[in-house]
């Protein structure tokens, strides 16, 4: 019996341990589950927070993004309507402008003088000292302001038009001639003699004394390779001839303009010593006209039409900086 008892009692006791045991795994497993299924929860519950953070924030932004488009949108409506009645201009610097159309203006000038000297078969040649292009250069930026500021009451555009005319012809030979055996010298071609005749002819008119009585002819020379005593020199035969002719220089006839013009060429074809005799026989016997070889005539319409270019562009150039 005792036996038995003891038997029982160690049975329980083994029971009640591994009770014990399973219970306390149990318990541990539970607590651990617990601590897990926490921790899981926390985490779940602060996702749930910041994904809710974000909707709150994204639907903020929205709102206030969409302030801010009805806002903007409500200026450019009111823009609009305040521009319904308001006339807008746009305007450049007006020095820019006038830069502009004065470079325009050039270009026309050059345009119209290149078809004019090609069809006169002048100034394309390949003895030539010049273009068209750098004889019109020659003019506009280097002497206008000397052709503008004489005082020889001789129009601005006449002398440009006689002075393009020569120096479109100046060629190599002109160049290499001056002063040696060429008589006529520089843009101009004008000899120290003509500088002397026209000097005589306007003081004679003008109740004055020769402007270069007191000068040598070494000196004329010399003045007459400098461009900018040409421009005084030219405008000299021009107004000489005009009063040679008994001409106004204000005139704006195309006949006495082109007669100015012809007299600055002279040049009637004649070869002097078979002309001479020609004469005393009542003959007329000239030169053909070839190539630069034109009588005064020829050469008097041709330089009026460069006239017209010239003053046409003075004119527009005149209008531009009123």
């Amino acid at each position: 019996m005792n036996v038995k008892k003891k038997l029982v009692v160690c049975i329980l006791t083994i029971s009640l341990i591994m009770q014990s045991q399973y219970y306390s795994i149990v318990t541990a497993d539970d607590s651990k589950n617990n601590k897990q299924i926490k921790i899981e929860a926390s985490l779940e519950r602060n996702k749930n927070e910041l994904n809710n953070n974000e909707q709150n924030i994204d639907s903020k932004d929205s709102s206030d993004q969409a302030v801010i488009t009805n806002s903007y949108y409500m200026q450019q409506k009111n823009m609009i309507d305040s521009m319904n009645d308001l006339q807008i201009t746009t305007t450049i610097p007006k020095d820019a402008m006038s830069f502009n159309m004065t470079h325009q203006l050039k270009t026309h000038l050059y345009e119209e003088l290149k078809k004019l000297a090609s069809s006169h078969n002048i100034g394309s040649g390949i003895t030539n000292t010049y273009t068209i292009e750098e004889a019109l250069d020659l003019l506009i930026d280097k002497l206008d302001n000397q052709m503008s500021d004489l005082d020889q009451s001789v129009p601005k555009e006449m002398i440009a038009a006689v002075l393009f005319r020569e120096i479109i012809c100046y060629d190599v030979f002109d160049k290499y001639g001056d002063g040696n055996w060429a008589k006529t010298m520089g843009i101009s071609q004008i000899s120290v003699q003509g500088v002397r005749f026209n000097d005589y002819i306007i003081s004679n008119k003008e109740n004055g004394i020769p402007e270069h009585l007191k000068i040598s002819d070494d000196e004329i020379g010399e003045m007459l390779e400098d461009d900018f005593y040409n421009v005084d020199f030219a405008a000299d035969a021009l107004k000489a001839r005009a009063y040679i002719n008994d001409i106004d220089l204000s005139t704006t006839s195309q006949s006495e303009i082109e007669q100015i013009f012809a007299e600055y060429n002279g040049y009637e074809g004649q070869i002097p010593f078979i002309s001479e005799m020609a004469c005393k026989l009542g003959l007329d016997i000239r030169m053909p006209e070839i190539g630069l070889v034109q009588y005064k005539d020829t050469y008097g319409i041709q330089t009026y039409q460069y006239y017209e270019q010239f003053k046409a562009y003075y004119d527009a150039i005149g209008k531009i900086h009123m």
